[in-house]
């Protein structure tokens, strides 16, 4: 091997150390960036390269919660928590623990709150628990079931715990406009 090819060589390996370890730094960096456009570019590269979730150090919890949903536009009720969960848990790549987390969270919060005996709700719970769940399965189903305007919709809870299995049904839902 000559001696230009192996200068190009260490040289551009040295690009790529100094370009990574830039992008580290920026990503990890307590400061914030004035360059909002680098800091963006450092999220995209080191995310879902290098991020260090919870999943890292220890396996995927398995989930005892189920969330289904029915809307106006479907008759069926359509299982929605686990599937992000395991999404999750296949590829990291996509970076969706954050989501995943967030329903996992409102959920047991919500559950927290609600009778240790199945109930059916006839209109909207008034918590805030339950405002949060609510918020994020609107914007889920919007974003994910492509609805642009209000829509009815229906929430149906299951929790398996070691009193047994808790039935929650929120009947008479409106999505948020």
């Amino acid at each position: 091997m000559s001696n230009l090819v192996k200068y190009c060589l260490v040289l551009s390996l040295g690009c790529i150390l100094v370009f990574h370890f830039v992008f580290i730094f920026i990503y990890a960096s307590p400061f914030k960036t004035t360059n909002l456009k680098l800091s963006g570019y450092s999220q995209k590269y080191v995310y879902p390269l290098f991020h260090q979730s919870w999943s890292l150090f220890v396996p995927v919890p398995t989930n005892k919660n189920y969330l289904f949903v029915k809307t106006n536009n479907n008759s069926k009720w359509e299982l929605l928590f686990p599937i992000k969960l395991s999404s999750m848990s296949h590829s990291t790549l996509i970076g969706e623990d954050a989501i995943s987390l967030l329903f996992s969270n409102s959920i047991v919060y919500e559950l927290n709150v609600l009778p240790q005996k199945s109930t059916i709700y006839n209109s909207k719970p008034t918590n805030q628990e339950f405002e949060i769940l609510n918020y994020e399965i609107c914007n889920f189903l919007k974003l994910h079931k492509y609805i642009n305007n209000a829509f009815k919709y229906e929430i149906l809870l299951l929790s398996n715990s070691y009193n047994g299995q808790l039935i929650y049904k929120f009947k008479n839902l409106h999505s948020l406009k």
